[in-house]
């Protein structure tokens, strides 16, 4: 895999790391044109069902607040990149930069995308919310004769 002067594999350069069409979706979030998770293909499959799965967790739409929405959302969209961040480094020859004895900086960087994970779901919650059961709703136990 031959890299440019900067660790680069040249394949990443030119297109096939998403950024354009990352970048396209983002301009239309701005001018409110459509479902531009829509326009992510399957990235946008994934943060689209991680997010529902997040908002079940705490008990359902119509328990989460416009702020927790706001954080789910954010939730999902961190975790996604983080997965696309992890399976690319770990496709790597080599994390340390023989020449310095560093790591490369997308390494800390991908550091810096967990931090913002966690604290995103620390502000959410770690435990699973029961939806509430209305009375109405509510069926006793059958008799086993």
């Amino acid at each position: 895999m031959s890299k440019d002067g900067r660790g680069i594999p040249r394949e990443c350069q030119h297109g096939s790391h998403g950024l354009r069409s990352m970048q396209s979706a983002l301009k239309r979030i701005g001018d409110g044109d459509g479902d531009w998770l829509a326009e992510l293909g399957d990235v946008g499959q994934v943060v689209r069902e991680l997010t529902a799965d997040l908002i079940a967790d705490l008990g359902g739409e119509e328990r989460v607040s416009t702020a927790q929405r706001i954080i789910v959302e954010q939730t999902a969209k961190t975790w996604t990149m983080l997965q696309s961040v992890d399976a690319w480094l770990l496709r790597q020859k080599s994390l340390v930069n023989r020449r310095n004895r560093m790591l490369f900086p997308v390494v800390l960087q991908r550091q810096t995308l967990e931090d913002s994970l966690v604290r995103n779901l620390r502000a959410l919650g770690l435990e699973k919310t029961a939806k509430p059961v209305s009375v109405n709703d509510w069926e006793p136990p059958s008799d086993a004769a």
